[in-house]
């Protein structure tokens, strides 16, 4: 299909409908097709330079968060509360130094779990996009892509083949790839086989972990009494997931 532009295109976010689609890329281009990826209208852009990622809340897609780069090579992040029709500038994250940090992978767990990493060995959180809490991990010059599956678990990919993980959201351990290429995408099936490709034509494969059943403990509400005031017990307290997901009842 044709997308009406010959601006590069550097990423594109499907919606769960399947059929509404925003890519974007260079010169600020922000598109938008309604109709599953055959026709594209523009779409009024923050940036006027570089739009490397976009990204929706999967639990409320009318928010959403764009990264990328403005004039002079300045970070920009930018957040919509409407479905990507209007956007807000949002602080960005800084390195050890103060300086902005340039900003190349963005993952959007829910509406208050967002993740975004890149240069100055820099990985960053925020529950709205007013503030940061920078998470530094001095295993590479800088990140290109990360993929959270929940606010505690994750994968950040880099320079010199490297693979971090987390499994509690704040500290990370190495993982061998086996290569020492840069890393510069990561994708992540619903079985949970991870794929990470880079330079050189790499492409990696771990094959997925089955989904490991949450564990019950018993719950005790105190003692009850006859005729006694009402009382609540919270029945999911005690009780965890083994892989870091929210426990329901």
């Amino acid at each position: 299909k044709t997308s009406g532009t010959t601006e590069s295109i550097y990423h594109i976010a499907i919606l769960s409908n399947n059929t509404t689609i925003f890519a974007v890329g260079s010169g600020g281009l922000l598109l938008k097709s309604t109709d599953a990826g055959n026709t594209w209208a523009t779409q009024s852009s923050p940036s006027a330079e570089i739009n490397r990622k976009i990204k929706f809340s999967p639990t409320n897609e009318s928010i959403a968060y764009l990264i990328g780069d403005n004039a002079g090579g300045s970070t920009i992040v930018y957040k919509s509360t409407d479905g990507a029709a209007t956007w807000t500038p949002q602080t960005i994250p800084v390195a050890a130094d103060g300086d902005p940090v340039n900003l190349y992978g963005l993952s959007v767990v829910d509406a208050s779990n967002i993740f975004v990493c890149g240069g100055s060995k820099r990985i960053a959180k925020t529950a709205d996009g007013s503030s940061w809490n920078n998470i530094n991990n001095n295993t590479a010059n800088f990140y290109r892509a990360c993929w959270f599956s929940s606010a505690t678990n994750g994968y950040v990919i880099g320079a010199n083949g490297k693979i971090l993980a987390t499994t509690n959201g704040s500290t990370f351990t190495s993982e061998a790839s086996g290569v020492t290429f840069i890393l510069n995408t990561i994708a992540v099936n619903s079985d949970g086989t991870i794929l990470i490709a880079g330079a050189e034509g790499t492409i990696l494969r771990k094959a997925g972990v089955t989904n490991q059943a949450p564990v019950a403990n018993d719950d005790n509400g105190g003692t009850l009494q006859e005729n006694g005031a009402d009382g609540t017990v919270n029945i999911l307290a005690n009780d965890t997931d083994p892989d870091g997901n929210p426990t329901t009842s």
